[in-house]
């Protein structure tokens, strides 16, 4: 996801955002060393809100665009937005397990591999799937894909 450099003696905190984005590095200064880790899950939750939050505004236009706006992408599109909305000013655990619980909704809105958005959902969205689904099974400590029990 987002990686890092701590320069102690200065408390400075540069983020770096992954290189296929091309997003300038984040410098933050003043940041005392026990802050560091809070710090990085902010900046790491808002990264992926907006991303999220783009991903689903772009891939409302493209289905509008292509005439293929049906009542289950609507409610797909409205669901994924709902959950950003609700999560908007969580913690990062929270969101990870809200990610994690709409995966198969936000892989619904996969675009086609003939799509110009497909790497960009390959290089950008799918990571953070990932990683949500990793986190999720290091926060909540439960296996990621459970089967049911039987009783």
């Amino acid at each position: 996801m987002l990686s890092h450099i701590y320069y102690e003696k200065d408390q400075i905190l540069v983020v770096q955002y992954p290189s296929h984005l091309r997003m300038p590095s984040k410098r933050l200064t003043n940041v005392p060393a026990l802050s560091v880790q809070t710090v990085l899950q902010i900046q790491t939750l808002k990264y992926m809100q907006d991303k999220l939050t783009k991903f689903v505004n772009q891939r409302e236009k493209a289905f509008i665009i292509r005439k293929c706006y049906g009542k289950k992408e609507v409610f797909t599109i409205q669901m994924i937005r709902a959950m950003l909305k609700a999560n908007h000013e969580c913690r990062l655990p929270k969101f990870v397990k809200a990610v994690t619980d709409k995966q198969n909704a936000l892989f619904f809105l996969q675009p086609s591999k003939q799509s110009t958005c497909y790497e960009y959902f390959i290089g950008t969205i799918y990571p953070i799937i990932r990683w949500c689904a990793e986190a999720s099974t290091q926060y909540y400590q439960i296996p990621f894909h459970r089967k049911p029990v039987s009783r």
